[in-house]
């Protein structure tokens, strides 16, 4: 079964290449963001799906800072150096994704068993070999490569994001197991080894909005996490969806961005007491914040009592340092494109370079309703907040990137993530689905797809522009982030057992 993120429980030598490198500044990676998943591993785990940090963010610049910009001869084919692959972690069920400087990849998601509490969060770290980091790991519990994060009777992390200081951070949520369905969004903090940053929060770990709270936030799940940088004291801001939303109930909903102070306070500077609320929208994902503080997010409207749930625009909103609505940016502080428009479901992932913003969205062609099946993309907008009609995207439409419509090599039913290389060009990472394999059981595959800086499918990467791990069986996509130290591509996913899938494609 297809769920939405937000809506469902439920050994070859190295060949070489010739390459070129340049040095760049800030590669403008994303750094967050959201990758809807399909399955886990107990039907009584919140299913929200996934959000991934592509890159370290310092004040929009520390996530490619004079990093090489590397481009090889065999872009999009499989780095043979790296240990690609499904690896069976028991019930872990990999929902996002990270890298640090050094290039070890993070993956947070859900531990049924494994954990000395069931159903925990946790981390897995791999080092740049795509080996399991052993050395990593001692949170609650863990060890041997894996870190374990609870807080009640189930919990689940859906993204993470390297700070200045080499700790990650990681947001999900926690649900008591109730019939209530009370769920709540965490926070937590780990030391470079794995262990528990006691200087955030005093434990390392922060409910946003616990049971005891009289004033009761509603925020259900952490979807999205940026920093602010040593400019305004490695403040960091968190984007979610209310707890309504992550039962599938509720109207009106609400998209919410937190600033929380460094040291895990909610920062009083923001907004009213630290949280900014829309009800326009059902949760906010994909954030960025850059050298000024500006806070730009990315959710979609859903759950309209007028068209009964139906999702109806993907929505890019933009906050000052204060928290207040950027007036300059698109109408008052929100650009949306709606249902009808040429997609336009649910708004993903964010990426910047230069001036321009890309959002990623998606349309759930399983459901029919839109009309448009199977076309997911990419908006491109200007600084500003309007659609980039110099971005030329592809099939004649200014400003955006359509997945073609016969579903021949493109992306099952949406865009997990997006990320910026430091030469302007745009990856996408998704779900791809192969109607002329011929085998149902096998045509489901992770991969990247990579866009020239104006738009169009790059020709000189991988088949046509598309690059994606065959292997049997059927795979789901949660994350795309590349490698700060060799621009190499590291795309991680699900497999149908539901083991970790990472695969690595040359830049």
């Amino acid at each position: 079964m297809i769920a939405r993120r937000h809506l469902l429980w439920a050994g070859i030598l190295a060949v070489p290449l010739a390459t070129t490198t340049t040095e760049c500044g800030g590669s403008g990676s994303t750094d967050d963001g959201g990758g809807p998943d399909s399955t886990t591993n107990d039907s009584s785990v919140p299913d929200t799906g996934g959000g991934d940090v592509s890159q370290p963010q310092d004040g929009g610049s520390s996530d490619g800072d004079a990093a090489p910009c590397i481009v090889s001869d065999a872009g999009g084919t499989l780095d043979q150096t790296f240990n690609t692959g499904s690896k069976s972690l028991g019930s872990f069920a990999a929902n996002g994704a990270t890298i640090d400087s050094s290039g070890r990849i993070y993956v947070v998601g859900i531990q049924a068993s494994g954990c000395p509490d069931a159903n925990a969060a946790a981390v897995y770290r791999f080092d740049v070999t795509g080996a399991i980091d052993s050395t990593y790991g001692a949170a609650d519990g863990g060890g041997g490569g894996h870190a374990c994060i609870h807080y009640d009777a189930v919990d689940a992390a859906y993204v993470a994001g390297v700070d200045s200081n080499g700790k990650l951070v990681v947001g999900g949520l926690s649900y008591d197991g109730q019939s209530d369905h009370f769920i709540h969004a965490t926070v937590t903090r780990l030391n470079s080894d794995g262990t528990l940053d006691t200087s955030f929060h005093t434990t390392g770990q922060l409910d946003l909005d616990p049971k005891s709270n009289a004033t009761h936030i509603g925020i259900g799940a952490v979807q999205g996490i940026a920093f602010l940088g040593s400019n305004f004291a490695d403040k960091i801001v968190v984007t979610g969806s209310p707890e309504a939303v992550q039962v599938g109930v509720g109207t009106p909903n609400t998209g919410f961005v937190v600033r929380l102070t460094s040291d895990g306070q909610f920062d009083t500077a923001f907004a009213t007491n630290g949280v900014f609320k829309d009800t326009g929208v059902d949760g906010f994902y994909g954030v960025r914040a850059d050298a000024s503080g500006t806070v730009t997010t990315v959710g979609s409207s859903l759950f309209s009592a007028a068209d009964g749930g139906i999702p109806k625009a993907i929505v890019v909103r933009q906050l000052d340092v204060s928290g207040a609505p950027v007036t300059s940016f698109g109408t008052g502080g929100v650009y949306t494109m709606p249902l009808g428009g040429n997609f336009g479901d649910d708004g993903r992932d964010l990426a910047f370079f230069g001036s321009r913003i890309y959002a990623a969205a998606s349309v759930d062609f399983l459901n029919g309703l839109s009309g448009q099946f199977g076309r997911v993309g990419v908006v491109a907008l200007t600084s500003a907040g309007a659609l980039d009609t110099t971005w030329a995207g592809e099939a004649g439409a200014p400003g955006t990137f359509l997945s073609n419509p016969d579903f021949a090599m493109n992306e099952y039913y949406q865009i997990t993530s997006l990320a910026t290389q430091c030469d302007g060009k745009l990856l996408t990472g998704a779900t791809f689905l192969d109607l002329d394999g011929g085998d149902a059981s096998s045509m489901q595959d992770i991969g990247v797809r990579r866009l020239t800086a104006d738009g169009q499918l790059d020709p000189t990467f991988g088949n046509g522009g598309h690059a994606r791990l065959a292997q049997v069986g059927n795979e789901v996509a949660v994350a795309v982030v590349q490698d700060p130290t060799t621009s190499k591509i590291v795309v991680v996913g699900r497999d149908q057992g539901g083991n970790t899938v990472l695969a690595r494609f040359l830049p």
